[in-house]
């Protein structure tokens, strides 16, 4: 069986959502923050953007090696996968009905031909709009007051790869440059515009898979193989 067709809502309780083993499946499943963004003049919405990682991906969808995801809502419209920020896995029926959601704690629903939105019980709203094949990744992230995350995609790749994170006032977030012919290393940014508060981490691959992860947040710089 395919990883694209493998489901299952193991995943969708806080032992698993938190990293480490989850001891109800054995699973290890691993969160690596990356940056807290805090968007127009700090006023929201805030994201806490992390790396997670899953055993039973065998694929390396957005660059930063197999296994390895942001922690961004994604929606297939060929398979009916629909993964939340939060961690949680749903299967959408042809419908649009989400499956074996417990809990009402967001709605999905369909906005247009090409956008669908994510609407949590706390008033965040995601847009998900078609970037690449039949993917659905988030373009607007909006605060209950209304303010935006803007989000930057790269459709060469599929499913689309996250090139940046911007705020209503245009001021660069996050950039994300992935591997080409010239470099074989993803590099994330943080605050690219700023002196003072920007950092880098540098993610290298041996054969698609993370070898090392390098972050310059502090001197001297932190890694991790």
């Amino acid at each position: 069986m395919s990883s694209s067709s493998h489901y299952t809502s193991a995943g969708n309780f806080i032992s698993a959502v938190q990293g480490s083993v989850d001891p109800r499946t054995g699973l290890f499943n691993l969160r690596l923050p990356l940056a807290n963004i805090h968007a127009n003049g700090l006023t929201g919405p805030a994201l806490s953007l992390t790396l997670m990682y899953s055993p039973l991906s065998t694929a390396n969808p957005t660059g930063f090696g197999i296994g390895f995801r942001l922690n961004l809502s994604q929606y297939d419209n060929n398979t009916g996968q629909l993964l939340l920020s939060t961690g949680e896995e749903y299967r959408v029926d042809s419908n649009g009905r989400v499956k074996q959601q417990k809990l009402k704690t967001f709605v999905f629903k369909k906005a247009d031909k090409n956008t669908y939105q994510v609407i949590h019980k706390s008033g965040l709203i995601e847009r998900l709009s078609l970037r690449s094949g039949e993917i659905y990744v988030p373009t607007q992230i909006a605060s209950a007051e209304g303010r935006r995350l803007h989000l930057s995609w790269d459709s060469q790749f599929s499913p689309a790869s996250l090139t940046q994170v911007t705020d209503d006032d245009g001021h660069i977030l996050c950039a994300v440059v992935y591997p080409d012919k010239n470099s074989d290393f993803t590099r994330f940014t943080h605050l690219p515009d700023s002196v003072d508060l920007s950092y880098k981490i540098i993610f290298e691959f041996i054969n698609d898979r993370l070898k090392s992860v390098t972050s310059d947040a502090v001197d001297p710089a932190l890694v991790w193989f």
